[in-house]
């Protein structure tokens, strides 16, 4: 049998509880000895708290004082710190302390009834409302006239209770309200209780002796509530009756559809029984004609906006509540839905499972692949589509339109296809995760709660698809794969359309790129559970078609659609090579069976890293119109207006550089318009360097007041160094500019250069041929041939190609306790001579990166000699990922070393290893982008530092003076 009931709160807030989550409402608090604060409440009808502007609860103790909250044995007690006394902060009060969620579920199952069953008639047609407004012994009438009220419900333009169901039903269900005790529009009229407002409020030794006991919780706050209704219901009957003509009970179930309770004044402060909620009046069995009272809403006049009573209108209609009723940091559906924290219409699937299957009678399910349209929401037919996955039995994909194009979908936060995730094993999300409704988010995760409002695909957004490899992925309650896959997306007209794929075959079970270097990528995968083969391909603007069932491709076809297979069989890895540094390179990989049926595909993407460079001479000269790889380009201003690469048009006097420069044209933007941008260079090390000599050439054509300054910073772009600033019209076309930085740069090992141009409609700066000069301090060969090292020697050794250790007549030893180690870009040749005692450390390593020590042995001067050896002892690679993300300097260190990684990287844990592999001290958590690591406990020699964030491990060589 279905009840309708109304909750009547119209203040627009972030979340509704079945009667209404509110945020941050005003409200006053008195002291005893009269002084005055204005604080806060927030919460719902369960629990809601008091709280300052900067979230410090506060809790009036029995002495009727408000004092700041703490916890004590589980339990929110009075601090001995006065609001208004002391400043909380200073205190160490935590904030937004509130009750535990166990106490919250016990406090929400004494007044939550059970899931209402569904009903017909009360979908469709006309259902009358029922509105009783209430007044305490100590108030004067509503000021508030009916005729807001009722524009508030039963308005037939603009935004009302009435507008609202007729849109989002299709017209199919009316809404109409009447009001009780009835009186002219212009004035108002409401049943005066024999008790004053305390009386219903909670019992304080001090300050409201009258007040009920027990708590929230309590029998007395049930009793008193419960009989403040009855006795309303009966002074209404005998005073001003409902019409015996109004049918109160459209579905015939013997109960009132709904009764809605108004009180005068605001809501309470802290946990009471003002606050805007829903029950059942199961204590007393008052009828209206005939029709008996059970479930209500009742709300203080202040908590009062349309959003609020049309979500607890489909609380009346069946429908349960779409967010977390306590704390995570999961948003499932936030402002997509009516039942999450929005205000526009509730879901496609919303509407047809909770409005009985009658504003939506069915949802159409996709089983095949092909192109696919829909109309958006709004739209009464072809408006949603399900999609099974293949990989679960109670969970599923809806997809609809959504669009701004109605008074009430405006309020959404962008237009564009919907993806939800559904399972029919949960009652909407309140006890969630798991959630009955979930809605796809760029970077959400089971765990992350991503870019909610940015969830609509469209080929505007530059989303376009969604399998188990983008971003996000269509992952399950558990996280496994779902085995989604939509792509093609169109743009958001008056129509949407997009692409499904529908396979029986599974994807590979994981696809990922493990090691990434400045120009190759190492891709790996593990085959499905059917370990079919797999399909591989690369795609330069993440653009994939799909492979046509039945058909058999080889490396090298271009796939209709885009993309360029790498590798088809039944390998397990492939590694992509001859890339560019700092370029982001897409993939897709696809299973296929033995008839050539294509899996849905799950795409992977990684970026090359930037190699630090130390050779020289380096030069950019900017060619094409495509910004260098591994340089940055950042607008310090909101309007991000950044340079730009190529040639410049349009002035009567152009930059006589190369042909295509660096360039920021401020005259292009116009007046009004402010240019702050930053390019900035790729990093240098010159640890190994002297005369070190910088040069470009630029052109600053200066209208007004723009003007450059270059730079350079040493510490990862923390602070930058001022070494030029051009404020006037070159006088040359071009003009050069070359300094000699040996003094300031020699010996650091992680080195950017900047230029920044600021302007307002003026011209232009140029820049061009970068040069770095220098010279290097490692030989290109490197041969030992005497030397003896003992306990107190720790020792390295640097070649950019070859070190050669002995031969001949030579002896290099190396006794107990010594430790050294050698570092070449080509090889390591230990000849007869050379002797490594039982108890020394002897460490060879080749080097990808141009990653050297700076310290060389403290025997004989080692010399060069162009002799080759006919074997190798060891040559042992770089073993790990070296992402641009991770940096470490200065390096070599001594006592301290700074840790530096990208955003994706925070909270991964760090270790460091001597070169045996051994731990050498406890792992730490990198919680910042810059992190200090002590390294007062280690000796002098060569470390690895491992970083690793679960997913991905990288690597660092680490020098220790």
């Amino acid at each position: 049998m279905k009840k309708l009931l109304l909750v009547l709160v119209y203040l627009c807030v972030p979340f509704f509880l079945w009667a209404s989550y509110f945020s941050f409402l005003p409200y006053t608090i008195k002291q005893p000895s009269g002084e005055k604060f204005e604080c806060f409440v927030s919460g719902d009808e369960h629990y809601n708290w008091l709280h300052d502007k900067e979230g410090y609860t506060i809790i009036q103790a029995s002495d009727g004082y408000y004092y700041y909250a703490i916890e004590e044995n589980s339990n929110l007690v009075a601090s001995k710190y006065r609001v208004g006394i002391v400043s909380p902060t200073s205190a160490g009060i935590p904030q937004w302390l509130k009750i535990k969620p166990e106490v919250y579920y016990s406090r929400r199952a004494k007044l939550a009834s059970s899931p209402p069953p569904l009903g017909s008639a009360s979908h469709v047609g006309t259902v009358n409302n029922l509105v009783i407004f209430i007044r305490f012994a100590d108030d004067g009438e509503f000021i508030t006239t009916r005729q807001t009220f009722n524009t508030t419900f039963n308005a037939s333009t603009g935004k009302s209770l009435k507008t609202y169901y007729n849109e989002v039903s299709y017209n199919q269900l009316d809404i109409s309200t009447t009001f009780y005790p009835a009186c002219p529009l212009t004035s108002n009229l409401s049943y005066q209780d024999a008790n004053p407002r305390g009386y219903y409020e909670p019992y304080n030794a001090t300050t409201n002796t009258i007040g009920y006991e027990g708590g929230n919780d309590g029998d007395e706050r049930t009793q008193r509530e419960h009989t403040l209704l009855k006795n309303a219901i009966e002074w209404v009957n005998a005073n001003s009756p409902i019409p015996s003509g109004l049918n109160i009970d459209s579905d015939n179930n013997g109960q009132v559809d709904n009764v809605c309770f108004i009180v005068k004044g605001g809501n309470g402060a802290w946990n009471s029984l003002l606050w805007a909620h829903k029950w059942s009046l199961y204590s007393f069995n008052i009828p209206i004609n005939g029709k008996r009272v059970w479930d209500y809403t009742f709300q203080p006049e202040t908590q009062d906006e349309v959003s609020t009573l049309c979500h607890e209108m489909f609380h009346v209609l069946g429908a349960p509540d779409l967010y977390h009723y306590t704390s995570s940091a999961v948003t499932p559906v936030g402002p997509w839905d009516l039942m999450g924290s929005g205000s526009a219409h509730m879901g496609a699937y919303m509407k047809w499972k909770y409005a009985g299957a009658k504003w939506i009678t069915s949802i159409p399910e996709i089983t095949t692949s092909g192109t696919y349209t829909l109309n958006p929401l709004t739209s009464a037919t072809n408006n949603c589509y399900k999609i099974r996955s293949p990989f679960s039995e109670s969970e599923f994909f809806v997809v609809e339109y959504r669009k701004k194009n109605t008074q009430y979908e405006n309020a959404l936060p962008d237009s564009g296809l919907l993806v939800y995730r559904i399972d029919t094993r949960n009652w909407g999300n309140s006890n969630g995760p798991p959630d009955e409704v979930y809605v796809y988010r760029p970077d959400g995760t089971t765990t992350v709660n991503g870019n909610l409002s940015s969830a609509c695909f469209s080929q505007t957004n530059s989303r376009t698809a969604i399998n188990d490899g983008t971003n996000p992925s269509s992952f399950l309650q558990d996280g496994s794969q779902g085995g989604l896959s939509i792509s093609n997306v169109s743009t958001a007209g008056q129509t949407i359309s997009f692409d499904v794929l529908i396979s029986s075959v599974y994807n590979p079970s994981s696809f990922y790129a493990n090691i990434i270097k400045s120009n190759s990528i190492n891709l790996v995968w593990q085959k499905n559970s059917s370990n079919n083969n797999i399909l591989l391909a690369w795609s330069p603007n993440g653009q994939f078609g799909t492979p046509v069932n039945g058909t058999t491709y080889q490396a090298g076809n271009t796939l209709p659609g885009g993309g360029t297979i790498l590798a088809v069989g039944d390998a397990s890895s492939f590694l992509h090579s001859g890339l560019e540094p700092g370029e982001t390179y897409t993939y897709k990989i696809w299973s296929f069976n033995a008839g050539n049926t294509y899996s849905s595909g799950i795409n992977t993407s990684a970026k090359t890293s930037c190699p630090i460079i130390s050779s020289f001479p380096y030069v950019q000269s900017f060619s094409g119109s495509k910004q260098p790889g591994c340089w940055e380009n950042h607008s310090n201003t909101s309007q991000n207006q950044i340079w730009q690469f190529g040639t410049l048009q349009g002035f009567a006097t152009l930059p006589s550089l190369g042909d295509s420069y660096a360039y920021l044209n401020s005259f292009q933007y116009g007046a009004g318009q402010i240019q702050d941008a930053d390019l900035i260079s790729s990093v240098f090390d010159f640890s190994q360097a002297t005369n070190i000599a910088v040069s470009f050439n630029h052109y600053l054509n200066k209208l007004a007041i723009c003007y450059g300054i270059f730079s350079y910073s040493i510490d990862y772009g923390q602070t930058w160094v001022e070494k030029a600033k051009f404020q006037t019209k070159s006088a040359t076309n071009p003009t050069n500019y070359t300094i000699d930085l040996t003094t300031e740069l020699e010996g650091e090992s992680y080195v950017q250069f900047k230029w920044k141009y600021v302007g307002s409609n003026d011209y232009y700066w140029a820049i061009d041929d970068f040069t770095v000069n220098a010279e290097s301090l490692i030989n290109d060969t490197l041969t030992i041939t005497f030397g003896e090292y003992g306990e107190a020697d720790n020792v390295c050794f640097n070649a950019f190609q070859t070190i050669i250790v002995g031969g001949g007549r030579s002896t290099v030893e190396f006794f107990p306790y010594s430790t050294a180690t050698f570092i070449a870009g080509q090889s390591i040749r230990f000849l007869p001579g050379f002797y490594a005692h039982e108890g020394s450390q002897v460490t060879a390593y080749i080097t990808t990166e141009n990653e050297f020590c700076n310290t060389l042995g403290d025997g004989d001067t080692p010399g060069t000699s162009p002799e080759k050896s006919e074997y190798v002892l060891q040559q042992e690679s770089n073993p790990s990922s070296n992402d641009r993300s991770i940096h470490i300097y200065p390096n070599p260190a001594r006592r301290t070393v700074m840790l530096a990684i990208g955003d994706e990287r925070i909270n991964s844990h760090v270790t460091i290893y001597n070169s045996l592999g051994e731990k050498v001290m406890p792992s730490i958590i990198a919680h910042e982008n810059i992190t200090s690591i002590d390294l007062s406990s280690l000796k002098s020699g060569l470390y690895i530092v491992a970083v690793t964030n679960g997913k991905m491990l990288s690597t660092r060589k680490l020098i220790i003076k």
